[in-house]
């Protein structure tokens, strides 16, 4: 999901039907949506694009430029653009306004890891710089865009230039193409990226083994954990850390890896843990609140932990699906089984959206649910800190401008500055 320059919405996704002027090409077709700022929709061929082959199809991030450039990146089990690899490729275009297609590129392996089976790749996000360059982060267990396999499961970084869609090489002219991110015979995932004003880039993620890009000596300690890696736009000066990497529970797992950074360059990091206390270099640490609970960490601009807030539900388990830094706003997406103060769960799993100062004390908090289970899946905050949610709703929401739903149809909700639905 994301939000042009007029206030419009766009959506990406799946589908296993076909949209008004479209035929679906076979399985689940990847699409995306604009929504008017008011938040109207009416399926058409100028309000949606329907995209499919007889393999299965997502678009799994959207972007749209100040001059109404519409990038996608997805993955494909079939050929959607070009013959597949092996096992899910993915693929990334660029569309205009009007929905013609200007380039496309489709990546994949045939070559996993230690295995005979053809290698899967995927995109988990993906952002636009100040220069127009278009980045799709993602993971893969093969040689992937000609880069050589780390670990068992690397994190690639792939820049295209956003007018011609030329590949950059992010390796200094060592083999492949991507920025690798691995560590050897583990998983190395990266869930998420940002890019700050300066066109510093960094990402997020879960890693099982001792990542240590800028030499500090941080070392993974449980079964999965949270880290952040930020590098210059010339892909040099990194600087990485991994949480949950002094005093942790060894029984403790964390999952997401959601990363942004204030104007100062404070860099926040947001993901789920199970573990009973994490604790930060520095005595900074934070218990469980119960089952699984949600996450935020944050460090300076040297790397140096400032804070951290493990918060949740005491009877449910709570996922993170997104992280946004806005102005002095800190907003976290996701899912609760349980109910937070004020609310009652409606059903299965409820979406929520909390929204904290830059000290981590929150000041606002809304569940929304239907009778079933409403997975959130993007969170994006435009530049008047109004956020915007998106997920799958298996039963009509509360409040919703539509009454009637079919099998989990997707929905959208804005909340403005005071986490007030709108």
């Amino acid at each position: 999901m994301t939000v042009d320059s007029s206030g419009n919405v766009w959506i990406a996704g799946q589908t296993d039907g076909a949209f008004t002027g479209y035929t679906n090409g076979g399985g689940q077709d990847a699409f995306f949506a604009k929504y008017s700022s008011t938040g109207s929709f009416t399926a058409s061929t100028t309000t949606v694009k329907q995209l499919g082959n007889a393999g299965d199809d997502v678009i799994k991030c959207i972007k749209v430029d100040s001059s109404g450039g519409i990038f996608i990146a997805g993955q494909t089990s079939g050929n959607m653009y070009e013959a597949n690899a092996g096992g899910t490729d993915i693929f990334i275009a660029k569309y205009n306004s009007s929905f013609g297609q200007s380039w496309v590129w489709q990546f994949g392996n045939a070559s996993p890891a230690g295995g005979s089976n053809t290698g899967n790749d995927t995109v988990t996000d993906c952002a636009l710089d100040s220069a127009g360059n278009f980045y799709v982060v993602g993971n893969t267990t093969g040689n992937f865009a000609t880069n050589v396999i780390v670990g068992t499961a690397d994190g690639y970084i792939l820049k295209l230039d956003g007018g011609s869609g030329a590949p950059s090489d992010l390796n200094g002219g060592a083999a492949g193409i991507a920025y690798a991110l691995g560590v050897v015979a583990t998983a190395t995932t990266i869930n998420s990226i940002y890019i700050d004003g300066s066109d510093n880039v960094y990402v997020g993620g879960v890693v099982n083994g001792n990542l240590d890009v800028d030499g500090s000596g941080d070392t993974h300690h449980a079964a999965g954990d949270l880290y952040f890696l930020r590098v210059s736009s010339a892909f040099a000066s990194p600087l990485d850390r991994i949480l949950n990497n002094a005093g942790a529970s060894a029984a403790g797992a964390e999952t997401g890896g959601y990363v942004s950074a204030d104007s100062s360059g404070n860099i926040y990091l947001a993901g789920v843990t199970n573990g009973a206390t994490i604790a930060m270099t520095g005595a900074i640490s934070d218990n469980q609140v119960g089952g699984d609970d949600a996450v935020i960490a944050t460090w300076d601009s040297t790397g140096t932990p400032t804070q951290m807030l493990i918060d949740g539900t005491a009877a449910g388990n709570e996922t993170v699906s997104g992280l946004a830094v806005r102005n002095s706003s800190v907003w976290v997406s996701g899912t609760t089984t349980d109910a937070f103060s004020g609310y009652t769960n409606a059903g299965g799993t409820d979406a929520y959206l909390a929204r904290f100062n830059t000290s981590l004390a929150i000041s606002s908090v809304h569940q929304l649910g239907s009778t079933g289970n409403d997975p959130l899946t993007k969170l994006v905050v435009d530049s008047n800190d109004y956020a915007f949610i998106t997920g799958n709703a298996s039963a009509v929401l509360p409040n919703s401008i539509q009454t009637t739903v079919g099998d989990q149809q997707w929905f959208i909700a804005k909340y403005n500055n005071s986490g007030s639905q709108q």
